[in-house]
């Protein structure tokens, strides 16, 4: 089921651990953090995560019910171990994940939208 938000950042790492600890400081004092996912990479590995058929492939799964990676990759006209390939790597980075509804496996993005910040 499709939830919140994904937010991924463009940012060094050193960055990131940077961050990580203000939100654990912020954790100690109020007892609260930021409640969204969040996936700080670089720029050049963002680009190759979200690659314009890795995005229609989320696009689709969001708006369809697609129960295997074969009718995913009939859906979208292209080779099943390519398909497969890229559903792998999504599902490394959390984006998508098997369902089940109505006794049937189903793949579905987790998010409803993701969201890209890139620092200026």
């Amino acid at each position: 089921m499709s939830k919140g938000t994904f937010r991924i950042v463009v940012q060094e790492m050193d960055e990131f651990f940077n961050d990580m600890k203000k939100d654990l400081k912020t954790l100690e004092r109020k007892g609260k953090i930021r409640n969204e996912k969040v996936l700080a990479l670089p720029l050049k590995e963002i680009y190759n995560i979200l690659s314009g058929k890795r995005l229609e492939l989320l696009r689709i799964l969001s708006n369809e019910e697609i129960k295997s990676i074969y009718a995913l990759a009939k859906r979208v006209d292209r080779n099943t171990k390519n398909v497969y390939d890229d559903v792998h790597l999504l599902k490394k980075y959390d984006l998508i994940e098997d369902i089940s509804s109505n006794g049937k496996r189903i793949i579905k993005p987790k998010y409803k939208e993701l969201l890209v910040n890139i620092p200026m």
